[in-house]
């Protein structure tokens, strides 16, 4: 595994993330993390929580869940380039405009974030919780579903822990 490889999902990786049928959480939290822009030791530091990051990722790689963008780029000619580029902006646009004017890699974010600290202070008891969030497709989806997610922390008598959610969550979410 090159650690300065950029690695992006695949189709295989962009359905298991609609779908949820093949990777456990913590393979599913880190293929989350995949982004396209973010290099392989960077991911690696992000996951430093989660046991064993490295051979997660390298079953995201061997599964064909991500794929390094490298080989794609020196195939490309410098000319030609500019006139594929136009299309694939086009194709972003559109699910920023359906996320309510929050642009996607904020809303990743802030699931991110919450999905690391269920794991940090739940666990795999946080599964459910996480999974909840990684399904909300909409800022004000997620927001409620946030929420609900700190009122449940409160319930199971993490009240300081909730207070803490929380906090991370308002500073992560875009101002109204």
């Amino acid at each position: 595994m090159d650690l300065n490889a950029v690695y992006k999902k695949t189709q295989k990786g962009l359905e298991e993330m609609a779908q949820r049928t093949v990777l456990g959480m913590r393979e599913r939290t880190l293929l989350v993390m995949v982004d396209g822009k973010t290099t392989a030791a960077d991911l690696l530091a992000r996951a430093q929580h989660m046991p064993d990051p490295q051979g997660l990722l390298q079953k995201l790689i061997d599964g064909g869940f991500i794929a390094s963008d490298a080989p794609a780029a020196p195939a490309a000619a410098p000319l030609p380039a500019p006139a594929a580029a136009p299309a694939a902006p086009a194709a972003p646009a559109a699910p920023t405009a359906s996320v309510a004017a929050a642009p996607p890699r904020t809303i990743q974010e802030v699931m991110r974030y919450a999905q690391r600290f269920l794991y940090d202070n739940l666990g795999p008891d946080g599964d459910s919780m996480s999974e909840a969030i990684e399904r909300c497709k909409t800022l004000p989806e997620l927001k409620a579903r946030l929420e609900k997610t700190r009122d449940a922390l409160q319930d199971i008598g993490k009240k300081r822990k909730a207070d803490e959610f929380w906090s991370g969550v308002e500073l992560r979410l875009p101002p109204a």
